[in-house]
């Protein structure tokens, strides 16, 4: 293709493959599309309590809830923070310290699976509740 988008002399369009016959295009069927995984994870805002959610396990969904760029910390071998990496220089509010970590910004306990975010493990909400932290939806 040249500047102009259009081909240069010899080349086909992709256009003149399907009128030809030796390209089709194809309807994609997005209900046969695997759905995105659930997660079981625990959400802690600044200034509340822990909230168990299920939501999607996808980059653009666990930036959306710290609001930016993730950053993990590992708790366990199956269980992690997942918190805002600019959180400090943006200047998000204080929200819990940890194993002397001090969180800014929301955060997010998952679990772990390999290098995959999990289900939060069985038996972590006691735990994430001996650190101080309030776990509503739990018990």
């Amino acid at each position: 293709m040249n500047e102009q988008n259009e081909p240069l002399e010899g080349q086909t369009t992709v256009d003149e493959l399907i009128d030809a016959g030796d390209m089709e295009l194809m309807d994609v069927d997005e209900t046969a599309m695997p759905a995105v995984r659930k997660i079981c994870v625990i959400v802690k805002e600044p200034g509340k309590a822990a909230e168990i959610r299920w939501i999607e396990n996808t980059l653009d969904k666990l930036q959306e809830i710290v609001g930016g760029y993730i950053e993990t910390v590992t708790l366990a071998t199956d269980l992690t923070v997942i918190c805002n990496e600019e959180g400090r220089l943006l200047g998000l509010a204080h929200n819990c310290r940890i194993q002397g970590y001090d969180f800014v910004g929301p955060i997010i306990f998952a679990g772990v699976e390999g290098e995959e975010f999990a289900d939060v493990p069985e038996g972590a909400v006691r735990p994430i509740e001996q650190l101080g932290l309030e776990v509503m939806g739990h018990g």
